[in-house]
């Protein structure tokens, strides 16, 4: 069941997608960034993760001018649970600069892609009622070109205890 998952060619797909010139390199705050958040957010619903605390997206200020927007899903635990695994990756990158776009297939649709997968494989688990012991965060954080602000905004405003937090899972360029 779960072999049928994860194939090259879906990969491939996504990861295109992400890294299209459609994107503009994926810059905070761009339409491009935009519609690749929904994307995801989308892609988050479809596999059966929960919105985190309410809500998909966690918006946040990077600085005065600029708003950022992580996407959190959780799959929960298969059995009650107060314990966390938090798999992340950052889904900006630096955008157009120059006339150029800087597409970021490596940095990072690559750790996005892995992230993807790994949400659809653990929604898939637990809609099957199969899974998980704990309960898993999936979190694409924005504004990591911008001083990390996402994952600084997302630590900021847990909503968990952090000491049940097992362990964080971060994917930034693993190739492609």
């Amino acid at each position: 069941m779960f072999e049928q998952i994860i194939y090259h060619q879906k990969q491939q797909q996504i990861l295109s997608f992400l890294a299209d010139d459609c994107a503009r390199g994926r810059s905070t705050g761009t339409l491009g960034h935009q519609m690749i958040g929904k994307y995801i957010r989308d892609q988050f619903e479809a596999y059966g993760l929960h919105p985190f605390q309410g809500h998909y997206y966690q918006g946040f200020r990077c600085d005065s001018s600029l708003v950022g927007r992580n996407i959190v899903g959780i799959v929960p635990s298969i059995i009650p649970s107060d314990k966390y695994v938090i798999v992340s990756a950052h889904y900006d990158h630096i955008g157009a600069l120059n006339g150029f776009v800087y597409n970021g297939a490596d940095d990072n649709a690559s750790g996005v892609t892995a992230l993807m997968n790994l949400a659809e494989i653990f929604g898939t688990m637990h809609k099957a009622k199969m899974g998980p012991d704990k309960n898993i965060v999936f979190v694409a954080f924005d504004a990591k070109e911008n001083s990390m602000a996402g994952s600084r905004h997302f630590v900021k405003e847990l909503g968990i205890p952090k000491e049940k937090i097992v362990c964080n899972i971060n994917m930034d360029q693993i190739g492609c």
